[in-house]
């Protein structure tokens, strides 16, 4: 499995960006429009991403997060909806959004994405709810900026996302990120 790539940018556009690797092997990624933001000033990328191998063809899909990986694939198991649906929904909107629209059962929202239709919209909303519902790591998600700024800074210092997520809702909203990130800290540092 394949679940990084890094290398220099050779083509990017709203929807794919082309890596070429070290090993002089170019790679067309998917990506979505808030990946792409992040990439348009860039030389060098190194994405977050899964391959997924069908009978007749292979792709990659870039994420931004755990929680868009893990939300692609129970969208991509749901009858009908595929890989390519799957990650139209996650170009949609962010993971958050989606995880609360589903816990809203908002039928409407998922209709508006192209390739979804009622039915569709209702078996997203019925076959992920379950699931998001079982998992702490989707079911505690937080939905404002600043705390998946503070969650993606505590990934990368190494802690593992259960375990942030069951410290965010200990913090209070009112801090200061600097303050919210000390306080992480040391809760995290209290579990091990």
């Amino acid at each position: 499995m394949i679940n990084y790539l890094e290398g220099e940018i050779l083509d990017l556009s709203p929807n794919t960006v082309t890596i070429l690797t070290p090993a002089g092997i170019g790679f067309e990624v998917n990506i979505h429009s808030r990946i792409y933001k992040q990439l348009i000033s860039k030389k060098k990328a190194r994405l977050k991403t899964k391959l997924i191998i069908k009978e007749n063809s292979f792709a990659f899909y870039a994420f931004s997060n755990q929680q868009e990986e893990y939300l692609f694939f129970c969208l991509e198991k749901i009858h009908k909806i595929g890989h390519k649906t799957a990650y139209n929904i996650i170009r949609f909107a962010e993971a958050q959004v989606i995880i609360e629209k589903i816990k809203l059962k908002d039928i409407d929202f998922f209709e508006q994405i192209p390739g979804v239709g009622k039915k569709s919209a209702r078996k997203i909303v019925i076959e992920t709810i379950e699931k998001i519902e079982k998992d702490p790591d989707i079911k505690n998600i937080i939905v404002n900026e600043e705390d998946q700024l503070l969650i993606s800074a505590l990934q990368n210092l190494g802690f593992e996302t259960s375990r942030i997520n069951r410290v965010i809702p200990k913090l209070t909203t009112e801090a200061e990120f600097e303050q919210k990130l000390k306080k992480a800290l040391k809760l995290l540092n209290k579990e091990q």
